[in-house]
């Protein structure tokens, strides 16, 4: 494969993935992808439970790992850069600090309209939506206690 040629990547690190071939792909990357200017980067997280979201739990993801940041931070001559899912509080300006690009930061797995369907939602729908959002929200908010001090 032709790296150089690569501008944009999709890339969704699904929770229970190993890091090592995370890594192997972010420093390719970083070496062979010199025509590479978009990134949107989500990690997943399986916080069903409060113990989920405890340091060091399997079911957080790789949305904390410091090696991970490490290597993203590696790949140079972005032009945007959108991180989602579950991540460490402090990435978005760290990555903003050492990539040089505006960082684009979703928190959580937030749904677009266009993921709700085309027709518009009645009352009770729009309801249950800002439930589910709020929900996702707090999520969010407890995935992220506790990593305030990882600073790659």
């Amino acid at each position: 494969m032709n790296f150089k040629l690569v501008k944009t990547l999709h890339i969704w690190v699904p929770w229970m993935a190993k890091l090592a071939p995370w890594l192997q792909l972010l420093y390719i990357l970083a070496e062979e992808a010199s025509g590479l200017r978009s990134i949107e980067l989500g990690w997943g997280a399986y916080c069903d439970f409060h113990w989920h979201l405890e340091r060091g739990a399997k079911e957080r993801g790789l949305g904390d790992s410091l090696d991970f940041v490490r290597a993203l931070r590696k790949i140079q001559g972005l032009e945007k850069l959108v991180i989602e899912g579950y991540y460490a509080k402090n990435w978005p300006v760290y990555l903003e600090g050492i990539i040089g690009v505006r960082v684009l930061a979703i928190c959580g797995h937030y749904r677009e309209e266009r993921e709700l369907g085309e027709r518009e939602l009645n009352d009770e729908e729009l309801e249950d939506e800002k439930f589910i959002r709020e929900k996702e929200l707090q999520t969010f908010e407890k995935y992220q206690q506790g990593t305030e001090d990882l600073i790659p």
